[in-house]
């Protein structure tokens, strides 16, 4: 795993407050990014430098997309997270660790293919049982889904050949 460096978009509608002090009413949707900066988080417009300098800048992304989701009357799409390359980043592709870093989870984090019979669970309720017969902690299984990377395990990429052949 390695720390990324992501930002959230989402869409929204008609600006509220210091973003609008006219009280103009705006047809348009405004699409806002926010990323964080050393160590704390910014909104800006999407693709330029610049920052909504009307909201205040947040000490965590979840206080930040509430402060921007504040500062307009509608929220047109989820919040999305984004790779630095402008990319949308898939589901079961990061991890967010202790601290709140996001980690791109990378081929070789996913090392093994969980066995599917719960009565070979091990004891300890923090490891489970691979097909290959290891223990290991959660976070070495592979996704056993079509663009997952595969397992390292030879047995285990066997094990996930089989369970994918037999889906067609």
């Amino acid at each position: 795993m390695r720390a990324l460096k992501v930002t959230y978009r989402a869409v929204f509608r008609q600006p509220l407050g210091a973003l609008n002090k006219l009280g103009v009413r705006l047809a348009c949707d405004i699409p806002v990014e926010i990323y964080q900066s050393v160590d704390k988080w910014i909104a800006r417009r999407p693709g330029t430098r610049s920052d909504f300098v009307e909201i205040p800048a947040a000490m965590s992304q979840e206080s930040m997309k509430t402060s921007v989701q504040q500062s307009f009357e509608t929220q047109v799409s989820e919040w999305q997270m984004y790779k630095p390359d402008g990319e949308v980043v898939q589901p079961g592709e990061t991890k967010v660790n202790g601290n709140g870093t996001v980690m791109l989870l990378e081929p070789e984090d996913f090392t093994h293919i969980q066995h599917p019979d719960p009565a070979c669970a091990p004891e300890n309720k923090k490891l489970a049982r691979a097909r290959c017969g290891g223990t290991f902690k959660h976070q070495a299984f592979a996704s056993t889904l079509e663009n997952a990377p595969p397992p390292t395990c030879a047995i285990c990429l066997a094990s996930l050949k089989e369970l994918r052949e037999s889906r067609l």
